[in-house]
């Protein structure tokens, strides 16, 4: 008992509580990923979407609460690419960072308070560096401060029908609140090829530089798989490596997410392994003339798709003189005047020499034409190889958001480049918040759209 309280003594006696007390937090420290906070457990899921129609070939827990990590810069691209459609800023604008986001842990570009970068600068240290500091610089620009910010990330997450996702911040560092699913984030994927194509090609971007430093792109599998151009990596512990991805063979592009795992090289495998076996079991795109697929259940849309083999088509200036400019009441009475159509369009699809019949709709009320609006804004529906295809998309927009389009005017625009001649169709002279609510409702009838502001320049793939 004696030699028990001489070897108990000395951690009790002087000096004896300091020792016990150092012990005890050293004990703490090394047990200190046991004590923190439990963490949700990993989550994997994937899933596999045609890109055009939106189709699921597979999938695995695609609705599945995980955390996005740096996926969430994919709606932070959206809205910086929203923001140069819309003429809030240009490519060439300057940014420049404030302290807090100098204080964003790596990734990063090391910004200091007052590092300036240029918007395309920004878009490359998004997709290749996945930077968190430039995604806060970004997300202070267009939304004040951060948390006003995710709150228009959400929103918009929400017209785009998102409806299990919530943004915190705009780079997706840890925060238990920040959730999402597969499905949205394979939602958001298609959102950007859809409704940003003349933008998109910066997700094929492999390196880029700045202040003399050249960064290489996370995204090592798009450097290996056939077909393979974009979109974004992302990783934290608490979800593991992410995927988003989307690839092109015989015509068909596939959109793939990998959420949850274990490696870069693992999720890079298995994000190639479901491609293969998706583009197998889907099959290459039929190209030759065939009738129009069946519209889907509760909807007799056809969808006009942007594209079925990819976003290619270059931004274009837009055509010198008037476009062609109709009237809804054009469309609702089935005929176009010939004047109306231009030169090299005429004989296309179902037209004849004076008149364009449109094609056979159901039966849905259009509303009388009115005086157009004194708005800037317009949407843009689609654009094709056939001046037909143009209009018949502008009269089904007509249709399908009738409530908000009633006033618009339809302008068919004529551009010509080294690729051939395209028709855009846009329905213009709206309010801002007319052409947001037309294009909310014509993308819950599967049919694309896109907001923009008078004068904006933007390519869409042109489909026949």
């Amino acid at each position: 008992m004696r030699s028990c309280r001489r070897a108990v003594r000395p951690l009790f006696g002087a000096g004896g509580v300091f020792r016990f007390l150092a012990i005890a937090v050293l004990a703490l420290l090394i047990a200190g990923p046991m004590t923190a906070p439990a963490v949700q457990a990993r989550t994997y899921a994937d899933i596999i979407v045609d890109a055009v129609t939106g189709e699921v070939l597979r999938s695995r827990s695609p609705d599945a609460q995980i955390y996005p990590a740096s996926l969430t810069k994919m709606m932070t691209l959206y809205l910086l690419f929203e923001a140069l459609q819309n003429g809030q800023i240009t490519i060439d604008s300057t940014l420049t960072a404030s302290s807090l986001a100098a204080s964003q842990p790596a990734t990063n570009l090391a910004l200091h308070k007052g590092s300036t970068l240029t918007v395309e600068q920004a878009i490359y240290a998004l997709v290749i560096r996945s930077a968190n500091d430039v995604a806060m610089v970004v997300a202070e620009e267009l939304g004040g401060n951060e948390a006003d910010f995710a709150r228009l990330m959400t929103e918009r997450a929400r017209q785009l029908g998102m409806n299990n996702t919530v943004f915190r911040n705009p780079h997706g560092l840890p925060n238990k609140a920040q959730v999402s699913t597969a499905q949205d984030m394979a939602t958001l994927a298609r959102a950007l090829m859809f409704d940003f194509p003349g933008f998109y090609h910066y997700f094929s971007a492999t390196s880029f530089s700045y202040n003399g430093v050249t960064y290489k792109s996370h995204n090592r599998l798009m450097q290996r798989y056939a077909g393979a151009d974009g979109l974004k990596t992302g990783y934290i512990r608490a979800s593991g490596f992410n995927l988003a991805f989307s690839a092109v063979r015989d015509g068909r592009r596939l959109i793939g997410v990998v959420i949850g795992g274990q490696s870069a090289a693992s999720r890079d495998d298995q994000m190639a392994t479901l491609m293969d076996e998706a583009f197998n079991r889907a099959g290459p795109v039929l190209m030759a003339a065939a009738p129009p697929p069946p519209p889907k259940p509760g909807s007799d849309i056809v969808g006009f798709a942007l594209a079925s083999a990819g976003y290619t088509l270059p931004t274009v200036p837009l055509p010198e003189g008037n476009p062609t400019d109709l009237t809804i009441a054009d469309l609702a009475a089935g005929t176009v005047p010939a004047a109306a159509i231009p030169a090299g369009a005429q004989g296309q699809g179902d037209f004849g020499s004076t008149a364009v019949t449109a094609a056979p709709l159901a039966a849905l009320p259009i509303p009388e034409a009115a005086e157009p609006l004194s708005g800037v804004w317009g949407v843009q529906v689609g654009a094709f190889s056939k001046f037909a295809a143009a209009h018949n998309a502008a009269l089904y927009a007509s249709q399908r958001a009738a409530a908000q389009l009633q006033n618009a005017r339809v302008q068919i625009e004529e551009i010509k480049n080294e690729l051939g001649t395209i028709y855009r169709a846009r329905l213009i002279g709206l309010d801002e918040q007319t052409a947001h609510t037309a294009c909310t409702q014509l993308r819950a009838f599967d049919q694309p759209c896109i907001v923009l502001k008078s004068g904006a320049i933007v390519a869409m793939n042109p489909v026949n």
